[in-house]
């Protein structure tokens, strides 16, 4: 039970470092070329900007934070968090395909 919690410590890190990465990526594309400034504003407030913010930031990195960091966490727990960190990461593959395609 101790490993299991330090590895969920250890992924919420990992959750939280993904996250500043993306936000990165994010300043390097507003600072990009015109096409890049349009590709990063579809994400940010357009038509992909629910599935960025809602669904990428806040279910797939920060409710997989917050319950991977509370003291004691059920083992119902650690597969939800799983989850929403695999559709987060789902969803991000798919606004890198799909948003490239549209701005092009």
């Amino acid at each position: 039970k101790a490993l299991l919690a330090k590895l969920g410590k250890f992924i919420a890190y990992l959750v939280m470092l993904e996250l500043l990465i993306v936000f990165i990526d994010v300043i390097i594309l507003l600072n990009g070329g015109a096409r890049a400034v349009e590709s990063a504003k579809t994400f940010l407030v357009g038509e992909f900007s629910f599935l960025f913010w809602g669904v990428e930031v806040i279910l797939g990195s920060f409710v997989p934070f917050f319950i991977l960091m509370r003291p004691k966490v059920s083992d119902k727990g650690y597969a939800v968090a799983s989850m929403l960190i695999l559709i987060g990461i789902y969803v991000m593959r798919y606004l890198v395909v799909v948003g490239g395609q549209v701005i092009s």
